[in-house]
């Protein structure tokens, strides 16, 4: 029983991340189809925010890209709280090593 929890929110989880980031990602595409600016520049992730507020298509793609990207980070998360719900000490701590590999790897930009 305990196993078939943990797989059943990691998948869901993942697939959650990946149909949103398709999803979001789709949105994008078609906007800028629609648009036929032709404009295809990469928008830096300082201004990502501000495009997204003018409802910049490319901006949107990019979105679903960084959903896709953040998706296995969310999944560490739930693997986390679920592990933590089912107070197994060992896989919590797995699972806070992998997050902290992860944050010292996003600050270093590895």
């Amino acid at each position: 029983m305990k196993d078939d929890l943990i797989n059943s929110v990691l998948h869901r989880v993942l697939m959650f991340g990946m149909l949103l980031s398709l999803g979001t990602m789709s949105l994008g595409l078609a906007l800028y189809i629609a648009d036929g600016s032709g404009d295809d520049a990469v928008i830096p992730i300082e201004t990502l925010i501000d495009e997204l507020m003018t409802g910049t298509p490319l901006a949107i793609v990019q979105l679903g890209i960084l959903m896709l990207i953040a998706t296995p980070f969310v999944r560490i998360l739930a693997a986390l709280i679920v592990f933590s719900i089912e107070r197994d000490r060992q896989f919590v701590l797995i699972s806070l090593i992998v997050l902290a590999m992860v944050l010292v790897a996003m600050v270093v930009k590895v």
